[in-house]
């Protein structure tokens, strides 16, 4: 049982890490991984990450943890392991000369400050575990800890709602006629020009739009702007969506409106039909986001690494 599992959680390991390269972020060395700390001692790390921000000078690196459980295996106690063997892990490598040496690419990054968990859960079948329980579990840890002083460590925790759902926007992403780049507006990343870039940021990730900007690959020069919605499609919900957007200077009288959405019931549908006059100005359209099965692993993260 015990090597099942390990082969298990291995693959899920090289599925995690496939994901995050779709999403434009490089991985670093091998996996499953033992590195040598500040404390002299020798630590498990599955995975090791970095990606370029527009919001920091330097790349942002990040360690990698995945985990594969059932649901009746998962507790607080459990979650909140997790959260502080990461922070401790990122206390003892981040300064560490040996790992610097052995990765040279850690250079051009900043210090280790990010700790990232890809929890899956193999057997759940809604998703109001993760919204009641796992919220739960969540609340006991401090997921954010200050380090040191003007300094803190971050542990995020992606769960299957969050994974499927970057994994539709990246099988959209993967659509060959179209070369897609993500829209960072000065206003999030501390009033830096506006940034256009293939890698989609931890924090945009997190988020319930994520701006875009796609161009068909066999007319250069044809832009369209693109919005992947991942929140509840209400009314008020459109009304600060607009508004977020007029802000960001995101919308164009010349270009094409494209909204990906990945909720879609009847409901949502209906709600739809009323949208467009929250975008007069604008041609837009509304596109359904491939549903994958909350707990069965998305096909494209079966696939080989790039």
């Amino acid at each position: 049982m015990a090597e099942r599992q390990g082969v298990q959680g291995a693959i899920w390991n090289d599925r995690a890490v496939r994901l995050l390269e779709l999403l434009g972020w490089d991985h670093i060395g091998d996996k499953n991984m033992d590195l040598k700390g500040i404390d002299e001692e020798f630590h498990g790390i599955d995975a090791l990450a970095c990606y370029e921000s527009p919001g920091i000078d330097l790349k942002q690196s990040c360690l990698v943890e995945s985990k594969k459980y059932a649901m009746g295996s998962l507790s607080a106690t459990i979650v909140k392991g997790w959260i502080e063997t990461l922070k401790q892990k990122i206390e003892v490598l981040s300064q560490s000369e040996d790992v610097l040496t052995e990765f040279p690419k850690l250079q051009d990054c900043c210090d280790i400050d990010l700790g990232i968990i890809m929890c899956w859960v193999h057997d759940v079948s809604d998703e109001s575990f993760f919204e009641k329980d796992f919220e739960k579990y969540l609340s006991k840890a401090a997921i954010l800890t200050l380090a040191k002083p003007l300094a803190y460590r971050r542990i995020v925790v992606l769960t299957n709602p969050k994974i499927i759902r970057l994994c539709s926007m990246a099988t959209i992403l993967q659509d060959n006629a179209y070369d897609y780049k993500f829209v960072y507006p000065s206003q999030l990343i501390k009033d830096k020009p506006l940034s256009r870039t293939k890698v989609l940021t931890i924090e945009y990730a997190l988020s319930d739009f994520i701006l875009a900007e796609r161009e068909k690959k066999a007319s250069k020069g044809e832009k369209e702007c693109v919005i992947f919605y991942f929140g509840q499609i209400r009314q008020e919900a459109f009304m600060s969506m607009h508004e977020a957007l007029t802000m960001f200077n995101f919308l164009e009288v010349d270009k094409n409106l494209i909204i990906y959405h990945y909720e879609d019931s009847d409901d949502s549908r209906i709600v739809m039909s009323d949208l467009e006059k929250y975008f007069s100005n604008v041609k837009v359209s509304f596109e359904p986001m491939t549903r994958f099965e909350l707990s069965k692993e998305p096909a494209i993260i079966k696939t080989n690494s790039k």
